[in-house]
């Protein structure tokens, strides 16, 4: 289950501990005894949107921990979780490579990890396992509403580790001088929720037969396109699977907004607006 993570988790830990590794900057907000740098807002500000939005992010996560630290919650196996981050790049040695290029340390992403897993553990405990829904609420929802048919897309993409390459591949693609039929792998089908999130943002911009401009991800760059779209009728079982994630989301959307009401309504929270 998804809890409040965007991003890939192993993505994510490397952007945090790039965080966590910048120099020092002017304190922009403080959080009962713990400080945020301007510096450690702006790393977030291109993820979350803005400013405003990347400080709040970082308000809620320090409250977070704080409080996990304070419950003495059990820490995971730190360990196998870093295993589990490096798995997720195509060899360990290109894992490393993004350390070097970040600046960080295999001790720092340790630390980091702990500190996400101690968050995920307290978020699970106190708000995951206090969710439910009951059969009743399926039932109600399912007789209200018509829902849309399952829809799948058939992808091909094209993939290079350097963005220098990608685009070249592209330019030549949009001249005429390749196709991109030749050099693409049919990835097959898969339903929107199914794929990655980046793949998911540039997938409702793209009409069947176009290519994306190049994807960022953690191995390299991609080209996508969409090959087929097919849809097809859901059975009753995978309407009420959709609308238990519907109504366990929204439940869990306000758990957790009211879990971090609390949260700040016993702290100390000043924001710095010092120029």
């Amino acid at each position: 289950m998804k809890l409040f993570y965007f991003m890939s988790f192993a993505f994510y830990i490397l952007c945090a501990a790039a965080i966590s590794s910048t120099d020092t900057f002017r304190v922009v907000a403080v959080v009962n005894d713990e400080a945020i740098t301007e510096g450690e807002v702006e790393e977030l500000v291109d993820l979350k949107g803005n400013f405003s939005s990347a400080l709040n992010y970082l308000i809620e996560e320090a409250l977070l921990f704080q409080e996990a630290k304070k419950k003495q919650i059990e820490k995971e196996r730190v360990d196998e979780e870093f295993n589990r981050v490096k798995e997720r790049f195509s060899s360990e040695e290109g894992f490393y490579q993004q350390l070097q290029k970040e600046g960080l340390t295999a001790h720092q992403v340790k630390k980091n990890l702990e500190k996400q897993l101690l968050i995920q553990r307290l978020v699970r405990e106190e708000v995951l396992e206090k969710i439910s829904v009951t059969p009743y609420e399926i039932e109600e929802r399912l007789s209200q509403r018509n829902f849309p048919k399952k829809v799948s897309y058939r992808l091909s993409e094209i993939f290079r580790k350097e963005k220098k390459e990608i685009k070249e591949i592209l330019g030549r693609i949009k001249k005429g001088q390749l196709k991109f039929e030749t050099l693409s792998t049919d990835l097959g089908y898969f339903q929107r929720e199914e794929m990655a999130l980046e793949f998911q943002t540039v997938l409702f911009t793209l009409k069947i037969g176009e290519i994306s401009k190049p994807i960022e991800m953690e191995d390299g760059y991609h080209l996508i396109s969409i090959t087929e779209k097919r849809e097809e009728e859901r059975s009753p079982e995978e309407f009420r699977k959709a609308i238990r994630e519907e109504l366990f989301q929204k439940k869990f959307g306000q758990k957790y907004k009211e879990f971090i009401v609390e949260l700040k309504k016993n702290a100390h929270i000043e924001i710095k607006n010092n120029e």
